[in-house]
């Protein structure tokens, strides 16, 4: 121990406190150690790959925990660009997911620890809304599994399922990271959705002929999905990039209706960026360009009322040529327009109409739950089945046995993210999410007003809200809120990023140059 002559009370105090901290850290470092060690011993008696692949994951996560950065670049480009082309292209490096799972909980220790931290030396440690909101479906979910009787692994990989990504977020509304860090994430996701552009065309002119005709309810158009993942012959993410490009086409709308940037540079951006929605059939994406218009447009269409007009001729050109290229697509399923229009409001909103190979539909899917749920069972109702409960398959260390491939095989349970909820988490969970949809909304509204005299941020945040819309929607569409990395990771760094500015002080709100990338692009 090392005495300070004269040093006083304090000195000793701080000393004893160093030595603490370093046997602490001992201790932690020959646990870790020592656990690696016992791990590493028994994944090579047991020969596992998918073992082997989580504990080299693990490692890699602890590397990188001396780079918070590293570990946060990782975690993205894993969730938005990796893992999806894992899946497409490298079928058997799948298990990269868990890889990213490792990574996000890394973050979750980093991010609590700068939280006790802060509230230590007296700053400022409050969680936001959105992160209790969170915490609180985490503790929902473990709970269903555990009353519902799943085991141990059984329950991480339903958790996983889940909060894969979950780190992304506490991370960064937690953590001091710099303000430039954060003014980078509206340029990554301009980026990310041009870096779709070639992998769409491989898969528009390769992978679709090469499913054509391939029958066993094989839809070609479902794996043009960009990044964001698909099986070669079975379903894909299509829905999940027809959204993101709507999201960050809304942002591009929103910045040259605040005046940001120039009616040439709108459609020189836009253009490229709207292909994949035109080519992909996600007929979703009709609703998806309607919200935009009344989210962005709400208040221009009162105060300028011929900008409102134009935007709206725009958008209409665009949805009318959406609706000729899915009723073009369909041409053998649908006589004309009329015809693609009255199929899927039949698929969708029939009582007797099932969804491809499933005999419940996307409407009829939610009031099957209300059918098999009453108030003599309280517990399901409110928590639910327990995590995966309405999955009827998997792969990897994904797959096993649920209450979907049991007692309701073939009917498709879960759907849609709504359905999927109700039936994994209750009433309870589904009401967590939308509690949390709800507190983005409204943040990106008041980030809105916030900014209204910097044109770039308040172009942002009312794209963003657009965007928040279009996400809520989606979990009427798609069950991927309870599974899908991609879609994840997309919704933790939008609530994040409205999150972190919230929190801000209004007067250190200031503007920054960095989001003009959408004006010098």
């Amino acid at each position: 121990m090392r005495i300070l002559l004269g040093g006083g009370q304090a000195e000793r105090v701080s000393d004893m406190e160093s030595q603490r901290q370093f046997l602490l850290q001992s201790v932690l470092l020959y646990a870790i150690g020592g656990g690696l060690a016992i791990a590493f011993g028994w994944i090579a008696g047991t020969g596992s790959l998918p073992a082997a692949a989580a504990a080299i994951g693990l490692v890699g996560g602890l590397v990188m925990l001396t780079s918070p950065s590293l570990l946060l670049w990782s975690v993205l480009a894993g969730g938005l660009v990796v893992s999806g082309l894992a899946m497409l292209y490298a079928p058997q490096l799948q298990l990269i997911r868990w890889g990213v799972a490792i990574a996000s909980v890394m973050l979750v220790a980093l991010a609590l620890i700068e939280n006790i931290s802060r509230r230590s030396m007296g700053k400022d440690g409050t969680v936001s809304p959105i992160a209790w909101q969170l915490l609180a479906l985490f503790f929902i979910t473990a709970l269903s599994g555990w009353a519902n009787g799943q085991g141990v692994s059984q329950l991480i990989v339903g958790l996983k399922s889940y909060f894969q990504v979950a780190g992304l977020f506490f991370a960064l509304v937690m953590m001091p990271w710099p303000r430039q860090i954060i003014d980078l994430f509206p340029r990554l996701m301009l980026y990310t959705a041009f870096i779709q552009l070639p992998f769409v065309a491989h898969q528009y002119l390769f992978l679709v002929p090469l499913r054509t005709g391939f029958g066993e309810g094989v839809v070609p158009y479902d794996v043009i999905a960009g990044t964001f993942g698909a099986s070669k012959f079975g379903g894909g993410a299509n829905a999940v990039l027809s959204a993101f490009m709507l999201i960050v086409f809304a942002v591009l709308l929103s910045l040259w209706n605040n005046k940001a940037i120039t009616l040439r540079r709108l459609v020189i951006l836009s253009v490229p960026l709207l292909v994949p929605v035109f080519i992909n059939e996600s007929k979703v994406s009709v609703l998806y360009l309607f919200v935009i218009v009344c989210v962005i447009f709400k208040n221009e269409i009162i105060l300028r009322p011929a900008r409102a007009i134009l935007s709206a001729g725009f958008l209409g050109l665009t949805l009318a040529g959406l609706m000729f290229a899915y009723s073009a697509f369909y041409a053998d399923e649908a006589d004309g327009i009329q015809g693609f229009i009255a199929g899927t409001i039949e698929q969708n909103f029939s009582d007797t109409e099932g969804h491809g190979e499933f005999y419940l539909n996307r409407t009829s899917a939610i009031s099957f739950w209300f059918q098999e749920h009453s108030l003599s069972e309280p517990m399901h109702a409110l928590i639910g089945h327990g995590p995966r409960a309405s999955r009827e398959g998997g792969t990897g260390l994904d797959a096993g046995v649920t209450l979907a491939s049991t007692r309701y095989p073939g009917m498709g349970i879960g759907l849609t993210g709504v359905p999927a909820l109700l039936w994994e988490t209750g009433v309870l969970g589904l009401a967590m999410v939308a509690a949390m949809f709800w507190t983005a909304f409204r943040s990106a509204g008041i980030l809105r007003q916030r900014f209204s005299s910097d044109p770039y941020k308040a172009g942002i945040f009312s794209g963003l809200q657009a965007g928040v819309v279009i996400l809520a929607l989606s979990m009427f569409h798609k069950s991927f809120f309870v599974f899908d990395i991609g879609y994840q990771t997309l919704i933790m760094l939008l609530f994040a990023y409205l999150t972190y500015y919230l929190k801000q002080k209004p007067e250190r709100a200031v503007s920054n140059p960095g989001l003009s990338v959408y004006k010098n692009t």
